[in-house]
């Protein structure tokens, strides 16, 4: 049984890598879409950069890791975990010189980086600063109206905007070449910084989607089906009547947001039978970012983890292309 299981892997793994489908971006005319300055400004603090906390935790010849606590700017009379210090991990190349590009991740649900601590290595690897941002968990408190998931989903988008100010004070790090880079649960935190903050130059969203308040009552993962259930119980609702509520309080949503991003600025990764984030709100989200550049995997949402290989390469070239893009001539 063992040696079956592990041959069946085997293909399935070979099947979603090889049946991946990349589909360019749609041809598009008019102005580029730009992120407006009051969209950016409700969620940018002007205030100082707090000092960090730092300590090196692991150091190899081409790249330092570091463990940073990074006091977020807020007023003081917000939720604790708003309060909270941001809790970074930076990846630094230390045998690449000058201004360096940076890649800003987002964990998957429940603030496992594991799986995107694997690219950010590779994104050190290249000499590229990789910086995950790891945000406080998506909960529902009974004591407090609906609107308090606008306010966590905004305030997880307000540290993430304030962790690329604090990395974009190094001075080892080019402001001009920053992308973000998220999966899942991080997919749709990277849509929503996209549409919020205009200074990547990139956004890879991969098993993502919208509206967000559609995720949270299809998602079949077992995490949100728990909040969800808690959010019946403290509404006195139905799932349809959930549904229309936090349609009413979400203004911090990947779909609404996505009319502030540049499609050419975006890698988009869906799974063609994802239930966790369903396939058709990846679809809604990639037709309301403009119908970017897209890879296809026939498989649900943690079966997509067979054909990282082949994502992983396309992401690298994706983002080689945009931040380190050719000199005029060059090949």
């Amino acid at each position: 049984m063992r040696a079956s299981a592990h041959l069946g892997a085997v293909v399935l793994a070979l099947a979603a890598t090889a049946c991946a489908t990349v589909v360019p971006a749609a041809p598009r005319a008019g102005a580029a879409r730009t992120v407006p300055t009051e969209v950016a400004a409700a969620y940018r603090d002007e205030r100082p950069v707090p000092t960090a906390a730092r300590c090196l935790h692991a150091r190899r010849p081409d790249v330092e890791t570091w463990d940073v606590l990074l006091p977020p700017r807020t007023r003081p009379d917000a939720p604790a975990d708003e309060r909270a210090p941001i809790v970074l991990r930076w990846w630094r190349p230390v045998r690449a010189e000058g201004r360096r590009p940076a890649v800003v991740l987002s964990p998957i649900l429940g603030n496992d980086g594991t799986l995107v601590a694997d690219f950010a290595q590779d994104f050190a690897r290249r000499g590229w600063h990789a910086l995950l941002v790891l945000r406080p968990d998506l909960d529902v408190d009974p004591a407090r109206p609906l609107v308090q998931v606008e306010e966590r989903t905004k305030a997880a988008v307000v540290r993430q905007v304030q962790a690329l100010d604090w990395l974009l004070e190094q001075p080892d790090v080019d402001p001009s070449r920053v992308a973000s880079f998220g999966i899942s649960a991080g997919g749709i935190q990277t849509a929503m910084v996209a549409g919020v903050d205009p200074r990547y130059r990139a956004h890879v969203i991969a098993l993502a989607g919208g509206p967000l308040a559609d995720v949270l009552v299809d998602s079949s993962e077992g995490k949100i089906r728990a909040l969800v259930a808690r959010g019946l119980a403290a509404e006195h609702t139905d799932r349809e009547g959930l549904r229309a509520r936090l349609r009413g309080v979400l203004r911090t949503d990947p779909v609404a947001l996505a009319r502030h991003v540049d499609p050419d600025a975006v890698l988009l990764v869906l799974a063609t039978r994802d239930r966790s984030v369903p396939t058709e709100l990846g679809l809604r989200l990639r037709e309301a970012l403009g119908d970017p550049e897209t890879v296809f995997v026939p498989t649900g949402h943690y079966g997509a983890f067979f054909a990282l290989p082949r994502i992983r390469s396309l992401v690298l070239e994706f983002l080689r292309r945009r931040l380190e893009p050719s000199p005029p001539g060059g090949a």
